[in-house]
């Protein structure tokens, strides 16, 4: 019986795919370029500043729009182009998306998060118009591991002194005992919250 093929995510095999903790990109529907990092680890993953969208990476999933997912995808592609990666059609779907912004009081789904909880806010938007309720797994180790790397979208969006590894989600991304065991470059990142932070206590790792 032939066996069923699964579709693998693309990796470029390289920490930082252009070389540079920074790069820019045209986005015609907001008629400029913006500032973003890539990075690929765990899932490649391009780092977008927020406030160039219009946000502050602590909004819930019904406050996106159209105008948002349409210049995220834009900069997907330019993202994947740029890493020499595949930027169009069905299966492409990466770099993921993630918008990051500076640590601020919000409304979580899981309930309210008071700003000096946090080095940072993200959130991770999908080309085909949907947000995440929580971090995928892959996303999740490429966050904490941009979240370490000097110069990037996540250390430049963080606090001045951070006090818990990435960033806010559901899971509190990349800083539970998981994380941190499953991939080398992520235990380097500083103890944060325990698993799906229940109760926000450090890992202890």
């Amino acid at each position: 019986a032939a066996q069923k093929r699964r579709h693998q995510i693309p990796t470029t095999g390289r920490l930082l795919p252009t070389g540079r903790v920074r790069d820019r990109v045209h986005v015609a529907s907001l008629g400029r370029e913006v500032e973003v990092s890539i990075v690929d680890v765990g899932t490649i993953c391009v780092f977008i500043r927020a406030e160039d969208l219009g946000l502050t990476g602590a909004e819930l999933p019904g406050a996106f729009d159209p105008r948002h997912f349409a210049a995220a995808e834009e900069i997907r592609q330019a993202a994947a182009a740029s890493c020499g990666l595949q930027s169009a059609g069905a299966k492409s779907i990466t770099p993921f998306q993630i918008v990051v912004g500076p640590p601020r009081d919000h409304a979580a789904l899981t309930g309210p998060v008071k700003a000096g909880e946090i080095d940072f806010v993200a959130r991770q938007l999908n080309g085909d118009g949907w947000v995440h309720k929580a971090f995928s797994g892959g996303a999740s180790t490429c966050t904490a591991v941009a979240a370490q790397i000097a110069g990037t979208s996540s250390t430049s969006a963080a606090r001045s002194t951070p006090r818990r590894a990435a960033c806010e989600s559901a899971t509190r991304a990349g800083c539970c005992r998981s994380t941190r065991r499953s991939n080398p470059l992520a235990a380097k990142a500083p103890a944060g919250s325990c698993e799906k932070c229940t109760s926000r206590a450090p890992c202890g790792d």
